[in-house]
């Protein structure tokens, strides 16, 4: 068990069987309460923690170490919409620029680099399969995308050859449109 007393600047760690930790622990806050009723009579004491609570996880053993300042402002704000993370091939618009690009990522990210504007964005909504099938070429693509018009051309992976697809609201889903 630990006996730990972190003051600002100042930490100190003693590892030290329970029993032995209880009674060294009780001894502290009976000083300490000694201690505060000598400086000041009208300070507020608060009752030590009892035993039934969980224990608390188990620390690094550090002795008489000197922690270092931690000078770090953290803000945080709750977003107005979870960002929504993507991987695999992905046909990407910028929300700022309009700029349109084709892109690969092995592992999920939350936030796109678009190098035309130098911003980074990132997804609100989920992303639509696109399904388009070159017509020049014969290759088939499957990606995902932000764009959210009904109609839009996307340039075919292997010859940059247009490939129109359009939105199948009952699939939730881009496919090329059909050469009749």
């Amino acid at each position: 068990m630990k006996l730990i007393v972190i003051i600002p600047g100042s930490r100190f760690t003693a590892e030290m069987p329970e029993q032995i930790c209880k009674t060294h622990y009780a001894a502290f806050v009976s000083t300490l309460l000694d201690t505060i009723s000598e400086v000041d009579s009208d300070a507020e004491i608060a009752e030590p923690e009892s035993d039934d609570e969980q224990p608390e996880p188990e620390l690094p053993e550090l002795c008489d170490e000197q922690p270092e300042p931690d000078n770090t402002v953290c803000v945080t704000s709750e977003p107005e919409q979870a960002v929504i993370a993507a991987k695999g091939m992905l046909y990407l618009s910028c929300p700022y620029c309009g700029n349109t690009w084709f892109t690969f990522t092995k592992e999920e990210q939350s936030l796109f680099y678009c190098r035309a504007c130098n911003q980074h964005f990132g997804f609100t909504e989920p992303l639509i399969p696109v399904w388009a099938n070159c017509d020049a070429c014969g290759t088939a693509s499957r990606a995902f995308t932000n764009l959210t018009g009904q109609m839009f051309d996307i340039s075919c992976r292997n010859c940059k050859a247009p490939v129109t697809v359009e939105y199948i609201k009952k699939k939730h889903v881009y496919q090329t449109i059909p050469r009749y």
